[in-house]
Formats: structure tokens, C-alpha cells, sequence
């Protein structure tokens, strides 16, 4: 008996040697394959540095420049794609928090462009008599986790008045799978060996038809592990801004990988988004029905590329500075006249 396990052992052991040798030699698993060191001047190693803030893999590097996707990306001595602001804020001027991912940050558009920056210069020409400062802490691949992370920890010394949520259809995510999160997240010991990949890529597909019937979006959202990755998140974030009297904003982005908006899949998810964040307490604007008017085609970088180009951030930079003046408008009528 003991002759005969020790058999099947040494063969279960054989098997798996020379199935591992067969992909690495024949059929190499990519699915979260460990990032090699780069072999030259890389986007990713120059903007980006590891991040000493826990729970969060990366940040921007401060006091960086390079030429990436057709712009010129500038980071401040913060580490933030933003001019060179002082950390004390003066009294008269409202502070607002910009945190998202690559659509806040503003890939493939310049920083004039960014929704963040053009909300800035809408509030300021408002007629509110107020001056507004829009920081934008937006970083590429971030979730509503890292999002959470950086108000807690970098956002708040800012003291902002306002917290301003750009959310995509992708941000429960909480798996390495984007190349900025591959890249800095120190590697396991499994992704070192192809079969153990592959069990890892047949696991992911199998949750993608299970939770999504085969919509990788549509399984965020199914996936309850997935989803109480936002859950948590908006958690965290009202405990930080409850205490501190800062307003929240949620802005839910549209995915513009449609032809036409009639073929859009998700409205549902932006409705369960909206729920969710009143649900903590946060305002919330959904940018669908204003995207909607121009054929995804306008409002997105390239058909390639979903980011949104230039139109796609002044339409939610617009709708962003139409929704927080009218609260501010609200804001000045309920508190009532000055005293003398």
C-alpha cells in the first residue's frame, strides 16, 4: 500500500515537472507572468515609484517629465500631475479633491485638458464669488481601494473642502491584472511556475462566466468579493470625510467601447453604483445620460481607446461644475445672510 502511494506521488510529481516544462518551453502562460526588469527607459518606471502608503502598490513619482501617449505628463514636487500648489490653503478658497484612475489623471490628453483641470476653471468663472483650487490626485489602474487609501492618507493634509469621486465600471477590481498594479506588486511564490499560472487563468475565466455570463465588467459586480471591494471603499471614505465635514461627489464614467449608444450594456451597474454611494451619503453624478448625447466615437481618445479625449472631460468637467455650484448655491441660501 505504502510502495503503491509512493508511486502515485512520484508520478502526480513527474506529470506536473514535465507539463511545467512543456508550456514554458511550447505555450507559455502570460496570465499573470511575474513583469521582467525593463530593459530600457519605460513610461511606467518614470512616472511611477512604489508607494510607501499602506495598502497602496504605486504612486506618481514626484518632479517627473515625459513625453507619454502623445503628451507631455509633469508631476509636481507632490507627486501629483498638477502645478506646483502650497499645502496651506487660504480661507477664502474652496479645495476640491479630484481622486480617480487614468480617466481622472488624464491619459492621452494634456493636463489643461484633464476633467480636474477645466472643472477649476469653470468654478472660478461660476459667479459664485468663491475661488476654487481642483487638485487632481487622479494616478492610472487605481480602484475605489487605492482611491480610499490615498484620501485617508495623502489627500486630507490637503484639507479639502469637497471630495470629487471620478468611478469607472472597472474599479472593484483588486487583482494585479493592469500592467501598473503587475508591474509594482511584488511577485507570489505560485506566478513563478506556468501550470500554477494556468490554474490561475482557468479560475479568473471561470468567475468571469459565472459572476458576468462572460462580461468581464458584468463579473465586478456579480462577484460579491469584487463588489465589496467599492462597498468598503465608500465606507472608508465617509468615515474620513463625515468627520472632517467634506462634501462627497461621485461621477460615474461611461464605457465608450459601443458603436452606438443603444448597444450599451450597463446601465444597470451605474444605477447600482448611484445606490450604493447615496447609500453612504455621497452626491452623485452619472455622466451617461450626458455623454449620451454625442456618439461614443466623439468622446473617446481613439477606437482603440476609451479613455476619454478632450470633449469627453470638458462634458465632465461641465456637468461636475453645474452640480457643485447649484449645491453650493443651495449651500449659501440655507445658511442665510451674514451677520454684521
Amino acid at each position: 500500500m505504502r510502495a503503491s502511494l509512493l508511486t502515485l506521488l512520484v508520478s502526480l510529481a513527474l506529470s506536473l515537472v514535465l507539463a511545467e516544462a512543456i508550456l514554458r518551453l511550447f505555450f507559455p502562460v502570460g496570465f499573470r507572468e511575474p513583469p521582467r526588469p525593463p530593459a530600457r527607459d519605460v513610461w511606467m518606471e518614470l512616472l511611477h515609484r512604489r508607494s510607501a502608503l499602506p495598502g497602496l502598490s504605486y504612486e506618481l513619482a514626484p518632479g517627473m517629465e515625459k513625453r507619454s501617449h502623445g503628451t507631455v505628463v509633469r508631476t509636481n514636487s507632490h507627486g501629483m500631475r498638477e502645478r506646483e500648489i502650497l499645502l496651506e490653503k487660504s480661507g477664502s478658497v474652496v479645495r476640491i479633491a479630484a481622486l480617480g484612475d487614468s480617466y481622472t489623471f488624464g491619459f492621452g490628453v494634456a493636463a489643461r485638458q484633464t476633467w480636474p483641470r477645466i472643472l477649476e476653471r469653470l468654478l472660478d468663472q461660476g459667479g459664485s464669488g468663491r475661488r476654487f483650487e481642483v487638485l487632481n490626485f487622479g494616478v492610472g489602474g487605481y480602484s475605489t481601494h487605492d482611491e480610499a487609501v490615498v484620501l485617508r492618507y495623502r489627500a486630507l493634509a490637503w484639507r479639502p473642502d469637497i471630495v470629487v469621486i471620478g468611478y469607472v465600471l472597472n474599479d472593484p477590481e483588486d487583482e494585479p491584472i493592469q500592467p501598473l498594479h503587475s508591474y509594482y506588486q511584488d511577485t507570489r511564490w505560485w506566478q513563478r511556475f506556468e501550470v500554477l499560472r494556468l490554474v490561475a487563468k482557468a479560475d479568473w475565466q471561470w468567475r468571469v462566466r459565472r459572476y458576468g455570463d462572460g462580461d468581464y465588467i458584468r463579473s465586478l459586480y456579480g462577484d460579491p468579493r469584487k463588489w465589496k471591494n467599492v462597498v468598503d471603499a465608500f465606507a472608508s471614505i465617509r468615515q474620513v470625510t463625515r468627520a472632517a465635514g467634506i462634501q462627497v461627489v461621485v461621477v460615474i464614467f461611461p464605457l465608450t467601447t459601443v458603436d452606438e449608444w443603444a448597444q450599451y450594456r450597463y446601465a444597470d451597474i451605474h444605477q447600482k453604483v448611484a445606490r450604493t454611494a447615496a447609500a453612504a451619503g455621497f452626491e452623485v453624478l452619472d455622466l451617461l445620460p450626458v455623454f449620451a448625447r454625442h456618439p461614443p466615437s466623439d468622446v473617446r481618445l481613439a477606437d482603440s481607446d476609451a479613455h476619454p479625449n478632450e470633449l469627453g472631460h470638458r462634458l465632465a468637467a461641465e456637468a461636475t461644475a453645474a452640480r457643485l455650484l447649484a449645491s453650493t448655491s443651495r449651500s449659501s441660501r440655507a445658511s442665510g445672510p451674514t451677520a454684521p
